[in-house]
């Protein structure tokens, strides 16, 4: 007689005492460079639930104030610049991590790779070129 019941894991997943713990031990694991997958897999849940996680844990961060305009700089990370949440996270998911990353690449070029990236829409784009645009004109 042959079993045909999935085989279930044997490696224990972790019991958090609240939904907070269990939040910033997915930022924990996703900082150390691991997987959605490689997550879902130590916590017992799809990558997918792993990835939900993480943005939600990202969502409920404190909050970091964004910049002013006028002190932007080539150096200013993707999480202060004053542009939507949607553009931010759109940033990072193309692997952009500061203003000058995107100073820095032909505006044609980024065009057609950040509109590749999920969330990388024409209105995002047009937001984000915007506060460049703002930032080479400066104060005034």
């Amino acid at each position: 007689m042959t079993d045909s019941a999935p085989k279930r894991k044997t490696m224990s997943t972790p019991i958090f005492p609240s939904p907070t713990e269990r939040r910033d031990h997915v930022l924990e694991l996703r900082g150390q460079g691991l997987t959605y997958r490689e997550i879902g897999d130590r916590l017992g849940v799809t990558a997918s639930r792993a990835r939900q996680l993480y943005f939600q844990a990202e969502r409920l961060r404190e909050d970091i104030p964004l910049l002013p305009v006028g002190e932007l700089s080539l150096a200013s990370p993707v999480s202060r610049l004053p542009i939507s949440r949607r553009a931010r996270k759109a940033l990072e998911m193309a692997g952009i991590r500061t203003l000058g990353d995107v100073a820095g690449k032909d505006r044609r070029a980024f065009e057609v790779e950040f509109l590749s990236v999920p969330n990388g829409s024409r209105r995002t784009l047009d937001e984000i070129f915007a506060l460049l645009d703002e930032h080479r004109q400066g104060p005034g």
